[in-house]
């Protein structure tokens, strides 16, 4: 018989950002959110040789963290706007915070990063507007209480 998990609705996830000089000063709910993907990666470095004994063998490279997010657009929504902001202004980075709960002691991931795309989409007559990021990590991202 399968025990049950402590598994979490997707519901209760936010994404907040902040152009502050500081993750921990207060940030803005990204209004809206429908979902986000936050990727983190790193290289592997290939140092096989004649004595590797016919195994490849790696050491570990840089790493970088990429991320995206949905939601229904809102052309005055304070969240939404920072971020679109941020693309324009030249050379704007950002403070972003990713959550998968609303819980007050549940860990979170904080990095800064720097909006690289944007864009509107309205396929349907009968759909809403969606708004979609997509930013890259510009330094470590860390995952706090």
């Amino acid at each position: 018989m399968p025990l049950p998990s402590n598994a979490i609705p997707g519901r209760k996830a936010y994404l907040r950002s902040s152009s502050a000089s500081s993750a921990s000063t207060s940030q803005t709910l990204l209004a809206e959110l429908l979902d986000y993907t936050l990727t983190v990666e790193e290289t592997n470095i290939d140092v096989t040789n004649h004595d590797s004994s016919g195994w490849d063998e790696s050491i570990i490279g840089t790493r970088r963290w990429t991320w995206d997010a949905s939601a229904n657009y809102l052309s005055t929504g304070a969240g939404q706007g920072a971020l679109r902001q941020s693309l324009i202004d030249a050379d704007a980075t950002l403070y972003i915070t990713f959550q998968a709960t609303t819980s007050a002691t549940a860990k979170k991931y904080q990095g800064k990063t720097r909006l690289i795309s944007f864009s509107q989409q309205n396929n349907t007559v009968n759909g809403q507007v969606t708004g979609t990021f997509r930013g890259q990590g510009n330094g470590p991202i860390t995952r706090v209480a």
